[in-house]
């Protein structure tokens, strides 16, 4: 993979080169609408420097199976470091959908649309106004999200995933692992949404959320995107290890709630602990 460095507090969109000594300012300039990462033959991963990002960026490259991307919080300083600059910064990369500290913006962090093969390691992400989230990924595939804070508009989930095909056939292959999701108290906000079409027979979403922790909110869920006639639905998510605290609702995980199509493979929960 090629390392590319991105610093909101000493980067430049115009004079930098994306190296750990003369990195861009932006994300936007990084991997949004004209990228300045490559993907190469063998992917790209991309280092964020400690400091608050108020960016909502569209990803503008596509990544592959063989090319896929990495954006990092570089929390502490070890990629900078190996990038050949001295003296990196420590602590929280905030990666915030706002304008600035009192205007939301009304796009997620990060809208992949239908790119998939991407993973997100060690940020704290601030979502956008309601409808939207930190991370929004309409048809793509193949996400991984580690080791994060997710602070969604109280309203609305962290992550949003399928919300207009369905992953038939591959499978979704989300993977959220050691995560915290902070959720609104008026017990709309949610940690992970996932819309799934009905299809012409059962499919696996092939998904698993493990080791995360969700306070407040009404809790994770499955939904059927569109009623279509075809009679079933997506199974293969396993959540695994996790711990829900003051969900304002009973519906601390809800399946295809209020839906009438049973699933032969179950969704399996497991070792959670609910309270």
């Amino acid at each position: 993979m090629t390392n590319y460095y991105v610093s909101v507090g000493r980067g430049s969109d115009t004079t930098g080169t994306g190296t750990a000594t003369n990195p861009w300012r932006s994300i936007a300039k990084a991997v949004g609408a004209s990228p300045g990462v490559s993907l190469g033959p063998d992917g790209a991963r991309v280092y964020l420097e400690p400091g608050t990002y108020y960016e909502s960026v569209v990803l503008g490259l596509t990544p592959t199976a063989a090319a896929p991307l990495e954006i990092i919080g570089d929390c502490d300083g070890a990629g900078f470091l190996a990038g050949g600059y001295a003296t990196p910064a420590t602590g929280i990369v905030d990666w915030s959908a706002w304008a600035n500290d009192t205007a939301v913006r009304n796009t997620a962090c990060i809208t992949g649309g239908g790119k998939s093969y991407v993973t997100l390691r060690r940020l704290k992400m601030h979502g956008a106004n309601i409808y939207n989230s930190c991370i929004d990924v309409a048809s793509g595939q193949n996400w991984s999200i580690y080791d994060s804070i997710l602070v969604p508009h109280s309203s609305w989930a962290a992550i949003v995933c399928g919300a207009t095909a369905a992953p038939v056939g591959a499978g979704l292959n989300l993977t959220v692992e050691r995560c915290d999701f902070h959720l609104g108290g008026n017990g709309g906000g949610r940690p992970i949404r996932i819309y799934a079409t009905e299809a012409a027979t059962e499919y696996s979403l092939n998904s698993l959320i493990r080791n995360c922790r969700v306070w407040g909110g009404t809790g994770l869920q499955i939904v059927r995107a569109a009623a279509n006639g075809q009679g079933h639905l997506g199974t293969g998510l396993t959540i695994s290890h996790c711990t829900f605290f003051g969900s304002s609702t009973a519906n601390v995980i809800q399946i295809y709630s209020a839906d009438s199509i049973p699933l032969a493979d179950p969704i399996r929960v497991v070792a959670c602990l609910i309270q």
